[in-house]
């Protein structure tokens, strides 16, 4: 089972005097209310985008190291019989992205001792949306008796931008025209995205091909 736990809350994108500035708030009564309207618009955005805005820091454990397909190996009979094997696989898809770094990767073991793999074991796609931890050639994923549950630790750093003053406008934008929505019908049922707030983070949002249609991920 693969689990991905937030482990930071990231400074908010857009602050909250410039969102007052755009509802035409004067006081400072809601500044906590519309902190947390920032937060969860930001969080809906984040969804449809399928995408990490800011640096956030996230805890994704595993309870093994991934495998490959099973294969069907010959195992030398006269019979030309085969066997079937499975092997390791030499990548660990990360489910949330982009990455810009990875602190470790860790094993615990069946009896609770912790082990950090070496850095220079495993490469980083830092390019794609969901990145990947690759071994490198020659290396091989710690040969340990896993614990139960969890027992592949990895802390991983994920985000489009490297701070909020290089997120985009358009996105800043969105998040507030996102807010203003909540804003105005605070109290009543959490309101859909406006369409012009999905116009604006259209080019941000990620797609997979199924067959001839591309649908969102």
């Amino acid at each position: 089972m693969l689990n991905v736990k937030k482990l930071s809350t990231p400074s908010l994108a857009v602050p909250v005097t410039e969102l007052k500035e755009f509802l035409r708030i004067d006081h400072s009564l809601e500044d906590s209310r519309i902190e947390t309207m920032i937060r969860a618009a930001t969080s809906r955005l984040e969804s449809a985008c399928d995408n990490v805005f800011l640096p956030t820091n996230f805890l994704v454990t595993l309870d093994r190291f991934p495998v490959q397909d099973k294969n069907m190996w010959w195992d030398g009979t006269q019979d030309g019989s085969m066997t079937e094997m499975t092997s390791p696989a030499k990548h660990i898809c990360i489910p949330v992205g982009p990455i810009q770094t990875v602190a470790s990767v860790k094993t615990v073991s069946n009896d609770d001792v912790e082990f950090t793999m070496p850095a220079s074991d495993y490469s980083v796609d830092t390019l794609s949306n969901k990145g990947r931890i690759s071994l490198r050639m020659g290396a091989v994923w710690p040969a340990t008796v896993l614990a139960p549950s969890n027992g592949v630790r990895i802390e991983v750093t994920a985000g489009l931008c490297a701070d909020a003053a290089s997120l985009p406008s358009d996105i800043k934008q969105a998040i507030m025209e996102f807010v203003a929505s909540i804003y105005e019908h605070r109290g009543d049922e959490f309101p859909e995205i406006p369409a012009t707030a999905l116009m604006l983070i259209e080019p941000y949002r990620h797609f997979k091909v199924w067959g001839k249609k591309a649908r969102p991920l």
